[in-house]
């Protein structure tokens, strides 16, 4: 998949995501299984990520 990307901004931090995970509630959530769920949610309690940043705003 190619995403069309803009220019950095400041502050902006251009990284290579190698391996990420989720959070097992996070998995809960998203299948709705404890209710209350209003779609589309965005699923975000906690997050992982390994990778490098290559190039930072300056």
């Amino acid at each position: 998949m190619t995403i069309k990307r803009r220019e950095l901004f400041p502050l902006d931090v251009e990284m290579e995501i190698l391996y990420s995970d989720i959070c097992h509630s996070d998995l809960h959530s998203i299948k709705n299984d404890w209710g209350g769920i209003t779609y589309p949610i965005i699923s975000v309690h906690e997050i992982k990520i390994l990778g490098y940043a290559h190039r930072i705003y300056n």
